[in-house]
């Protein structure tokens, strides 16, 4: 029997472990099992930042206790590299979104490597949201602070030419060959 007969078998098996599957109504207007798993991973993400704020105030002024420490690593990390790093002077008034999109993602993520659990984020729809949140929050951030054509002009690095080359250049003349 030739390997590639089944195939088409397992292709259709893998293909239906990546399909969303309605939990309750349709895929229109529904809960998928997708939308369920990110729910759950919204309402553990409330849970520990919740319990993180009851044992750090019960810990005092300096952390005790492993959990404590690495959620407050896991802030640390995205403060000095995430917004410190890349934004520079800036970094505070963007934290808070950056951190929120950080901690929805890694809580999902991480509820997707239990086995039987689907990460909130495996849905492409979840994917395109938070990629047109995050654009519109840069643009607009972008916009207001230089301006319409600030903002347009720094896309760009300095020096460069619109559009690339300027009309000089351009030629119809044949590439040497």
């Amino acid at each position: 029997m030739n390997p590639l007969d089944k195939l088409s078998e397992e292709m259709d098996e893998l293909l239906e472990g990546f399909e969303s599957t309605a939990i309750h109504g349709d895929l229109t207007v529904g809960l998928t099992q997708y939308t369920f798993w990110m729910i759950v991973a919204a309402i553990a993400l409330l849970a520990l930042v919740f319990v993180f704020k009851k044992k750090q105030a019960a810990s005092g002024l300096a952390p005790k206790g492993r959990f404590v420490n690495c959620v407050e690593y896991l802030v640390e990390y995205c403060r000095d590299d995430l917004c410190k790093g890349l934004l520079g002077d800036t970094w505070r008034k963007h934290f808070p979104f950056i951190a929120s999109v950080f901690f929805f993602i890694l809580v999902n993520n991480v509820i997707g490597v239990i086995p039987g659990c689907k990460p909130g984020t495996g849905c492409i729809g979840t994917t395109a949201a938070l990629a047109l949140v995050s654009f519109i929050y840069f643009v607009v951030v972008g916009v207001k602070s230089k301006g319409v054509l600030g903002y347009i002009k720094s896309l760009a690095p300095a020096g460069v030419a619109f559009p690339i080359c300027s009309p000089v250049t351009w030629s119809w003349a044949p590439l040497p060959s």
